[in-house]
């Protein structure tokens, strides 16, 4: 085909044989009808739910690649675990993610636990925090390559051109390289095991871990019981008859007796070669009662606000709330009293005695009986207002709790049993469980998310009242009294309220955002910069 110029400048084109020419007039555009127009409007939408499915997919081969028995089967929550930026499916990706950090710790919490069984606790929760922070997950995703399947654009319908075989040309390897931060492929690391779970359960959770954080190997509960951890035990000596009492207060019968007696040894115990103390059953227990907590809100309410849900664990596992767990858990128990009249004729009575959890500890510091005792006399009233504000106020007690303070061998004792629990029953969930029903824990809870109440920090509310806001505490000794403190808040150095109190730098600061809170909200104060 060939064009000419025409005596009057116009252009002529030569066809090829067997090719009619029609003139323009013979061409009419119809309206559509506006079925078709709605039809053409979704067509951007379509294609790019098609595009994230096809990579879900894709994802989904390279996580189970060399898994016989997984099969994945909501591709539609992959859809969403790799795309941590899309506006839609916020909660639900928070939701994911949230799954996920939990199942993260507690898989990586008992294979530390099991693997390394001469680390002390401060070893293992280094190397925890080290595999778990949002630097070593981003780099974890990169190295795996699964950070290609991270999608961060968003879709513009109004820009959205079809993609065409011919438009795809291939680009260099730095024209493919995209600047992600580390917070957002952790997250998607975490929501990716989020969505393993609830597709098919923890072993597939496990499974994915495996390929998205290679540190953390995939196990199964034999090594509980196949000779692997049970070598590194200690000869299953005889426990003391105390023993006996706290499986009674617990309503836990332990089959190897001396994790019960571990899980009760203070660190100053030295010199035992029958068992260590407590601390590594604490590390373990930590992790084991925040999942117990977690698998419980998701199974409570699958569509509870991602924010909720972290507000009510941070609520139930902080070593605060453990203390008073702690101060508050016994057993009334009807002991016989001999004693001799003046006549030196012996008499038995009858009296209740109250059998507390830390009646059982073991230690060799002369110190730690008096300081327990005096913590807990101490504590008696102030533990009184927090049961009734716990049952009875529709706000979660931070500023008592915090005034009550952490007494840290009270929750770490707590911690301590969950994980010589879990270790003892082989991995049973529902025995960890059924230790924090008895404990008052899941009771708790239950009736928080029953009645709605108001877990969130109040640290963490005042920074949501005031976003993009810079807030700051400053704490001064009262000049006339060694004992009160000063607590100021400050909003970009501006300061909103201050109070005073008899109390601990933690409480009155707690407190400080407490009262700022409650006053910005009743427009008694000013956030404004001075």
């Amino acid at each position: 085909m060939a064009a000419k110029k025409t005596k009057k400048g116009e252009p002529k084109i030569d066809l090829e044989p067997n090719v009619k020419v029609m003139s323009v007039r013979d061409f009419s555009v119809d309206k559509l009808p506006y079925m078709f127009a709605q039809a053409a409007l979704l067509i951007p939408s379509i294609s790019h739910e098609v595009g994230v499915y096809l990579t879900a997919q894709e994802l989904r081969q390279r996580l189970f690649l060399h898994s016989a028995t997984t099969t994945f089967q909501r591709i539609d929550l992959l859809a969403i675990a790799i795309r941590p930026t899309s506006i839609e499916h916020q909660a639900k990706f928070r939701s994911l993610a949230f799954i996920g950090d939990a199942i993260i710790k507690y898989l990586l919490a008992m294979q530390l636990f099991l693997h390394h069984h001469l680390w002390h606790e401060g070893l293992l929760s280094l190397l925890k925090q080290r595999i778990l922070s949002d630097a070593a997950l981003a780099h974890a995703a990169y190295q795996s390559g699964l950070g290609e399947f991270l999608i961060t654009n968003q879709l513009n319908g109004k820009r959205w051109m079809p993609s065409f075989v011919s438009g795809v040309e291939p680009v260099s390897n730095g024209a493919k390289q995209r600047h992600i931060g580390a917070a957002t492929l952790a997250d998607m690391t975490k929501a990716l095991v989020g969505a393993a779970f609830l597709d098919s359960g923890m072993d597939q959770a496990a499974t994915c871990i495996s390929v998205t954080v290679p540190k953390v190997k995939s196990w199964n509960t034999s090594s509980l019981y196949d000779g692997t951890y049970s070598r590194t035990r200690p000869a299953n000596a005889v426990a003391p008859t105390a023993m006996i009492d706290m499986e009674q207060l617990l309503g836990y019968s332990f089959t190897d007796k001396t994790l019960a007696v571990e899980s009760m040894t203070h660190p100053s115990c030295t010199g035992l070669s029958e068992t260590t103390s407590y601390r590594r059953l604490s590390f373990l227990g930590a992790s084991v009662l925040e999942w117990v907590v977690v698998s419980y809100l998701h199974r409570r309410d699958e569509l509870m606000n991602p924010k909720r849900m972290q507000s009510l664990k941070s609520a139930f596992t902080n070593n605060t709330f453990l203390t008073f767990v702690a101060v508050t858990f016994h057993q009334a128990r009807e002991q016989n009293h001999v004693y001799v009249d003046d006549e030196n004729k012996a008499h038995v009575s009858v009296r209740t005695c109250s059998v507390r959890l830390w009646d059982f500890l073991r230690s060799h510091s002369d110190a730690l009986p008096t300081e327990l005792s005096d913590f807990v006399q101490k504590a008696s009233e102030q533990v009184k207002f927090i049961k009734h504000e716990l049952w009875e106020q529709r706000l979660y007690p931070w500023v008592r709790l915090s005034a009550l303070g952490d007494m840290q061998v009270l929750s770490d004792i707590i911690q301590s049993i969950f994980g010589a629990v879990y270790i003892d029953s082989q991995a049973v969930l529902a025995s960890c469980e059924a230790l924090a029903e008895k404990l008052g824990i899941m009771p708790l809870l239950e009736h928080f998310i029953s009645h709605g109440i108001t877990t969130d920090h109040p640290k963490d509310t005042l920074q949501a009242i005031l976003p993009g806001r810079k807030i700051s505490y400053r704490i001064c000794v009262d000049e006339e009294n060694s004992t009160t403190l000063r607590c100021c808040v400050l909003a970009d150095c501006s300061e909103i309220t201050s109070v005073e109190g008899q109390t601990n730098p933690g409480a009155i600061t707690v407190q400080a955002a407490e009262t700022a809170v409650r006053l910005l909200r009743k427009g008694l104060a000013t956030s404004e910069t001075s």
